[in-house]
């Protein structure tokens, strides 16, 4: 037997060895599904959540993830099928908006999420008297405008030079255009 054969399957050998070892750290846990009773959430209201499929006995971190960061909403551990049921309490000083319901494995690694939408809680019934104040009119909004100079003779100028250099770079000059040409035409 030659003796670069011998050596080819004892590397062989040890690196399937170390893969075989390694392959649990991989999939050090599994991904899971994370189910909502609703996707429209209210602040300081609860929403059932439930999930399965994670890893058995596994210690989960439930966040709200959202533009302004993450919340840690709730911490819960795995039954043995890698399933649980909690009821999150969603922070009362959230505003509206898209956020995202994330689970996150004891190593940091998202194994679940979904996607939700915070909602504003619906106010108690005006009186006609408010109503009548609040009423839509005709009347155009009175809203401030950023009027900067510096913002707007700014954009014109990045607009202007995005001009200027899509049309010089779109023109070519006559000594490489025809030196493209002949290289083409061999």
């Amino acid at each position: 037997m030659n003796h670069s054969w011998k050596r080819t399957r004892v590397v062989t050998g040890l690196a399937i060895a170390f893969l075989a070892l390694l392959a649990p750290q991989i999939d050090a846990h599994e991904k899971g599904v994370l189910k909502l009773a609703t996707r429209r959430l209210v602040p300081g209201d609860s929403v059932e959540a439930t999930g399965q499929r994670f890893s058995g006995r596994a210690t989960l971190t439930i966040e709200l993830v959202g533009i302004a960061g993450r919340t840690r909403l709730d911490e819960v551990r795995t039954d043995s099928l890698g399933a649980f049921r909690r009821a999150l309490v969603v922070p009362a000083n959230l505003s509206p908006g898209s956020y995202r319901v994330v689970v996150v494995a004891a190593d940091g690694d998202e194994v679940a999420s979904v996607d939700v939408s915070v909602v504003a809680r619906a106010s108690a019934p005006m009186s006609s008297h408010v109503h009548e104040e609040n009423a839509p009119t005709a009347r155009p909004l009175a809203l401030a405008r950023a009027r900067s100079p510096l913002v707007t003779g700014g954009a014109l100028a990045i607009i202007a030079l995005t001009f200027v250099m899509g049309v010089t770079l779109l023109r070519r000059s006559p000594a490489v255009e025809s030196t493209f040409n002949a290289g083409s035409k061999r």
